[in-house]
């Protein structure tokens, strides 16, 4: 894979210099940078202890990926529309691992020490890095589209085949510039960790909108309409790249060439040409910028965070019991604030939930009135007690991490009842993020359903913690931030799934047969599963070590 990436950078010699870089130390670069990857094999496969597989295995998982993709091909007539729609998947789907995954590959700054100091162009680094990522999203994007490559071989013919071949090599060039310019552009704004902050949003934003897809695109799209469809060609057409790339595509077939696509094809070469000889000639001192100022600027944002954390955590006199609690509490306070990594994994969650709820609810937009009034007749209250399981996602996370070898402090100190210390951190993680989200959902069932439904929420509340405490004995949960993230990836994720979908089911039940009785009955069933809850934390104290696997 590192040969055959030498020797396509080898190839494109005299563009890679007109955009100024200095090409012997760029292929130095570049081939160290490939070799050490390819050294390495993939976290997921580590974590497994397949340490043997490398990347071209993983290119194999996203071919059969991309299998499913490759239906809409045959099922759209119109070459335009059907490109279009194509292309438009594919840069959704590369911004997506752009933003999530290669995003620390572009601002790495654990080679500053070695490179910065030396006669390196700012250019040839930018450039470096750009293609760094260049070639892994590249081979990305081309074993997602093989099956779709050869639908168009035999729908299309060969020449459109390789067409769009081509097309997908610049769609992965023009989403890495677009992005890597909105990165620049944020950096002209703001600096430091602060920089570091508004990507980690994005990354946010954009898990929610692309799980937000998903249940949204295929109740909209009707296929028998798509089949039917013409693709016109309108002045803001040519603001799209995913047009641009199905004109190239549609100059394959003379017989469809017009003017209109011949000039709609162009912008997918000016824009991938042009930008990146703008942005590598112009824009690469600011590059330079990010990368010294987000190195230097890491003990700034930790001090901050510290006091941050003193104020937001002064309930742990309320709720924690002992010292060790306390502990607990504090340092999971600490960590969340500021891990980046747990953001990702809990927060788009929560945007998630707000999707679900307008997809489950359907309301009628054309008749909101009646829609409120039909659902207020309902008992579909209770799907918000589905919602409620999400707000429990940061306490499945709490014991990831991408540093578990810190972990050896918790056997260093002489801590008699470690159990303890994840007992303060799980009601941090449920004073931090559940009751502030669920307390949401009380207030959307309030508005909805009136203050009769107050004691059946509370009393979800209280099951839904109940619930997740059991949960965490069952699965012998870890210590806080001891086990590496990768471990997510072991292959028990399926069986958990299949518990939580129990569980909840349970709940909702429990709460469905507590409806038909007295509020007074409630209410006591409501005290009685506060006592569980006490007694369960109670059991967690008492856990030992064997549930930390440092």
């Amino acid at each position: 894979m590192v040969k055959l990436t030498m020797f396509i950078v080898r190839l494109l010699r005299k563009p890679l210099i007109w955009m100024g870089a200095d090409f012997q130390q760029l292929q130095i670069i570049l081939h160290t940078k490939l070799t050490i990857d390819f050294r390495r094999g993939p976290s997921m496969y580590q974590a497994s202890g397949k340490k043997k597989r490398t990347f071209g295995t993983q290119l194999w998982v996203f071919v059969l990926f991309g299998l499913f993709i490759s239906f809409g091909f045959i099922s759209i007539h119109n070459l335009l529309l059907n490109f279009t729609i194509a292309y438009t998947v594919f840069m959704v789907m590369m911004t997506t691992t752009l933003i999530s995954e290669f995003t620390s590959v572009l601002f790495d700054h654990q080679d500053n020490l070695i490179i910065l100091v030396r006669p390196i162009s700012n250019r040839t680094l930018l450039l470096s890095r750009l293609l760094h990522i260049q070639f892994y999203v590249l081979y990305i994007a081309l074993a997602i589209s093989a099956m779709s490559t050869v639908v168009t071989l035999f729908k299309y013919g060969a020449l459109t085949a390789l067409f769009f071949i081509v097309g997908m090599a610049l769609s992965t060039w023009i989403t890495l510039l677009i992005t890597t310019l909105f990165y620049l552009l944020v950096s002209k704004v703001v600096s430091g960790e602060r920089f570091k902050d508004i990507i980690n949003y994005v990354q946010i934003l954009l898990a929610i909108v692309v799980m937000g897809g998903y249940q949204f695109l295929p109740r909209m799209m009707e296929v028998n309409a798509l089949k039917n469809f013409t693709f016109i060609i309108h002045s803001w057409t040519y603001l799209l790249p995913p047009a641009w790339l199905a004109a190239w595509v549609q100059l394959s077939m003379p017989a469809g060439v017009t003017t209109k696509v011949l000039l709609l094809a162009l912008p997918a070469f000016v824009f991938a040409l042009g930008g990146g000889m703008l942005m590598v000639r112009f824009l690469s001192g600011g590059f330079a910028n990010i990368l010294m100022q987000s190195s230097e600027s890491s003990a700034v944002h930790k001090k901050e965070g510290i006091k941050n954390t003193k104020r937001a955590s002064g309930l742990y006199r309320l709720f924690c019991v002992s010292e060790y609690e306390k502990t607990g509490w504090k340092l999971v306070m600490s960590i969340t604030s500021r891990d980046r990594k747990f953001k990702q994994a809990v927060y788009p969650m929560y945007g998630f939930m707000l999707v679900m709820a307008f997809a489950m609810l359907r309301p009628n937009l054309n008749d909101l009135s009646g829609w409120f009034q039909q659902l207020r007749e309902s008992d579909r209250y209770l799907m918000f007690l589905f919602f409620g399981f999400f707000t429990t996602t940061s306490i499945t996370q709490m014991q990831f991490t991408d540093t578990p070898e810190t972990g050896w402090v918790y056997r260093a100190l002489p801590i008699t009842l470690p159990g303890h210390i994840l007992s303060g951190a799980v009601k941090a993680m449920l004073i931090k993020f559940f009751l502030p989200m669920y307390s949401v959902l009380i207030l959307s069932v309030l508005f909805i359903w009136g203050i009769h439904i107050l004691p059946l929420m509370i009393l979800g509340a209280v099951l839904i913690i109940t619930s997740t405490l059991i949960t965490l004995n069952i699965q012998n949960t870890s210590l806080p931030f001891t086990q590496a993230r990768e471990m997510q990836q072991k292959g028990t994720n399926f069986l958990k799934a299949i518990l939580g979908i129990i569980i909840m089911g349970i709940v909702v039940g429990i709460v469905y047969l507590a409806s038909f009785l007295p509020i007074w009955c409630i209410c006591l069933f409501i005290v009685l599963v506060l006592v569980a809850n006490a007694l369960v934390f109670k059991i967690i104290r008492r856990t030992t070590f064997k549930y930390a696997t440092i």
